[in-house]
């Protein structure tokens, strides 16, 4: 009778998976940081965390009312006073009497008084001091933010996150199923992000809502929300390659019913986690992160088809070759450069197995098992160097050059 995992760990039914997407961004190097985590009520969420911005500072519109108003008074010319008119009269005279002796009237010079000169006093008004209007502070204002939206594979949206202008510190993304409630998807850095949503009802309308915020003398302001609405696609994507004829390196024992149902597996994980246009580190971190939650460690690698991808992907268990032929099945899918790698007798751990992966035109190796055992990324795209150095040992020759670590 067949094994069950532990489902409070690994199962994904009935899992709506949010996958954030840092184009050029950090990525980090722990599970707590990157890891697909499963919520009780069956969340799957990938999600990575950017860098803060410069605070806010308030906009000022300064307004300032000059006057001038400056009264000037002209000051009259003085009135001066009229010229004194002098008048002279003949001279008048009387020949005396013989007997009395003749006097002579002196002449009388007559002068008119000139008129007083008018006193005016002219007294200047002071000028006005001009007021100044006092500053002006605009109310402040978070902008409204603005963002992408489109399904592409079955079941799956995608919200592209911009960048917002105005001192915005963050996101807050939420969604809802027709006129429903509104569920928060998480709150996330003011930054380019795309969140990968999946397993939602295929051919039903979702609306998606995005505000922006920032913290202003110590309290929170929103914007307005963003508003989209989009019809979920029922189309499922096709496979970009794919070996599943009997003898594959899925697994050289595997029947070819158990090789489709591989296929089914691989086909279900690309639509409802991948989008074709996410990068190279994208798509690799979800694959690897899937099939960690999928899969768990075989205690036998004789039962249940432990060594090949049928374990891992259909069965739930595996042991290291069954990990890295699962790995390899998931990447061919999804079109990611991909060899299935086993050490040589000169290793630590002769039969281990894992994988080396193309990530931008350059090789790396990634052992999933062994990250998946120790609870992080021990070895996840790293060069061929840093992976010998733990003791692994491979015949390099058959294989692409894994020249250096992945420069996050």
């Amino acid at each position: 009778m067949r094994k069950k995992k532990d489902t409070g760990k690994r199962m994904l039914a009935g899992i709506l998976t949010v996958a954030m997407l840092l184009e050029g961004g950090t990525l980090g190097t722990t599970f707590a940081q990157t890891t697909v985590s499963v919520k009780t009520d069956t969340q799957l969420q990938l999600s990575q965390n950017g860098t803060k911005v410069d605070t806010f500072d308030t906009e000022e519109v300064q307004v300032i009312s000059e006057v001038e108003t400056q009264i000037m008074a002209a000051t009259p010319a003085a009135v001066q006073g009229e010229d004194v008119i002098t008048s002279t009269g003949p001279a008048v005279t009387t020949q005396p009497a013989v007997t009395e002796q003749a006097t002579m009237t002196p002449e009388v010079k007559e002068t008119k008084k000139p008129e007083e000169t008018a006193q005016v006093t002219v007294t200047t008004a002071p000028a006005i001091t001009p007021v100044a209007t006092p500053k002006a502070t605009k109310a402040p204002t978070v902008t409204t933010p603005t963002f992408t939206l489109r399904t592409t594979g079955k079941g799956q949206a995608i919200v592209g996150l911009k960048k917002t202008k105005g001192g915005v510190e963050g996101l807050v993304v939420s969604y809802c199923l027709g006129s429903g409630k509104y569920k928060t998807i998480g709150t996330y850095k003011n930054q380019k992000n795309f969140l990968y949503l999946s397993r939602l009802k295929v051919n039903k309308t979702y609306t998606f809502r995005v505000r922006a915020y920032k913290t202003v003398n110590g309290k929170k302001l929103y914007s307005k929300y963003a508003t989209k609405k989009i019809k979920i696609s029922n189309k499922s994507t096709k496979l970009i390659k794919g070996n599943y004829k009997v003898g594959s390196v899925y697994g050289p024992n595997l029947t070819q019913i158990q090789l489709n149902q591989v296929r089914n597996k691989v086909q279900y994980f690309k639509d409802h986690f991948i989008d074709d246009r996410m990068s190279d580190v994208v798509k690799v971190r979800i694959a690897h992160d899937y099939l960690c939650q999928v899969c768990s460690y075989a205690p036998d690698w004789s039962k249940n088809a432990a060594n090949s991808a049928w374990g891992a992907l259909v069965y739930g268990q595996a042991q290291c070759s069954g990990y890295a032929r699962a790995m390899k099945a998931l990447c061919d899918g999804i079109g990611i450069g991909c060899y299935y790698v086993h050490a040589n007798s000169k290793a630590v751990n002769p039969s281990h197995q894992w994988n080396e992966v193309k990530v931008n035109g350059k090789w790396y190796i990634v052992d999933v098992q062994c990250n998946d055992s120790s609870g992080f990324y021990a070895f996840f795209l790293v060069s061929a160097k840093y992976y010998q150095s733990a003791g692994m040992r491979w015949d390099t020759n058959k294989y692409p050059k894994c020249k250096s670590n992945y420069k996050w």
